[in-house]
């Protein structure tokens, strides 16, 4: 069954403009866990995970100081995919379904979790 152009755009309008809020880019960390070579090698935890879980603090590792950092969601390394999939990918496959474009994209040094997180 095919659908006209002037009908596509009408459900596409009215999909968007139920959706306001959700077609924005929204910026999600997670942090994976300390490898067993990491732990082995005297390697601490330097992350800390605020109850608000949009925010989390990394210690400086020489005056020991907490530096915060603010995002949209913060999944500690505990999170589960199902969890990360909710937040993260569903709104982007519902963006897909409305016409729209869907991006998730994993930034980080390597081995810092981009492919786990994924």
């Amino acid at each position: 069954m095919s659908v006209s152009s002037s009908s596509h755009l009408s459900l596409l309008r009215e999909s968007t403009t139920k959706n306001k809020n959700r077609h924005t880019i929204l910026v999600a960390s997670r942090f994976r866990p300390q490898l067993p070579a990491e732990i082995a090698a005297g390697g601490s935890n330097i992350v800390q995970y605020h109850p608000n879980q949009k925010t989390v603090s990394l210690k400086h590792p020489k005056d020991c100081r907490l530096i915060p950092f603010t995002f949209d969601k913060v999944f500690p390394e505990n999170a589960s995919q199902q969890h990360v999939f909710e937040f993260c990918g569903i709104p982007a496959v519902h963006d897909l379904f409305d016409g729209l474009s869907g991006v998730i994209f994993a930034y980080g040094m390597t081995g810092a979790g981009k492919t786990w997180s994924v």
